[in-house]
């Protein structure tokens, strides 16, 4: 039984090189490590993001405030559900993920519009995968309103992202977290070409 589904948290970090190589790599299809993967953008505001670190970065230039250069510019929250329930569609994807911006943006005070204009979000579909779940990479601006936020990069966003999850899978699948029991172990952290080298070398 689990108490959620999965969500692994980072930051991107590496300024803007950072941020665009990822999500290039995102998207990229050719990746050795998307052979199997289906790919859909789900929300597509990455330059978006860029123009709100530029807008920051303008306004403290124009106020003669020095410093406070972002090195992070989104956190990545990577939602991820066992492959043995039934796996959410892509507009079932789009549903949990507004129900995740509405979430987020009761926690740091602003409307969910605003965090959706901040994000990017890409379904990784591993149905053709063995041994990989299918998962969403949700990019979200550190920096919204003009204002870093701080909380987006703390646990209490991580929480609520936990929560919308686990509301979105129940409203859209009708799988409760709370009653799951894993039917096979999931193997999350394993790369698929490490698997596939380990299955060759048995044969």
């Amino acid at each position: 039984m689990l108490k959620n589904w999965i969500v692994k948290t980072k930051q991107i970090k590496n300024a803007e090189k950072g941020f665009t190589n990822h999500v290039e790599y995102l998207a990229d299809k050719s990746r050795a490590s998307h052979h199997y993967t289906n790919i859909s953008i789900l929300t597509d505001n990455a330059k978006e993001i860029l123009r709100a670190i530029e807008r920051r970065k303008e306004k403290r230039r124009k106020h003669g405030l020095r410093g406070g250069g972002i090195s992070n510019y989104c956190t990545s929250f990577i939602m991820t559900i066992p492959t043995d329930i039934e796996q959410p569609t892509p507009e079932d994807w789009k549903k949990i993920l507004n129900i995740t911006y509405r979430a987020i943006a009761n926690e740091i005070g602003t409307d969910a519009a605003s965090i959706k204009q901040h994000a990017y979000a890409v379904l990784h579909d591993e149905s053709s995968s063995q041994d990989k779940p299918s998962h969403v990479h949700l990019l979200v601006s550190n920096v919204i309103d003009d204002v870093y936020q701080k909380k987006i990069t703390q646990y209490a966003v991580t929480h609520i992202v936990k929560r919308a999850l686990n509301d979105g899978i129940r409203i859209t699948v009708g799988e409760d977290n709370y009653k799951y029991s894993p039917r096979r172990r999931q193997k999350y952290n394993k790369p698929q070409w490490v698997v596939r080298i380990e299955k060759a070398k048995l044969i």
